[in-house]
């Protein structure tokens, strides 16, 4: 459980990261 919930935080902050370049690109 703890192993899944660390590679969904991992992957809500790739994704925020991918967000926030767009946003900067815009």
């Amino acid at each position: 459980m703890i192993n899944k919930m660390r590679t969904v935080n991992k992957l809500a902050k790739e994704l925020n990261m991918e967000v926030v370049n767009c946003q900067n690109v815009n």
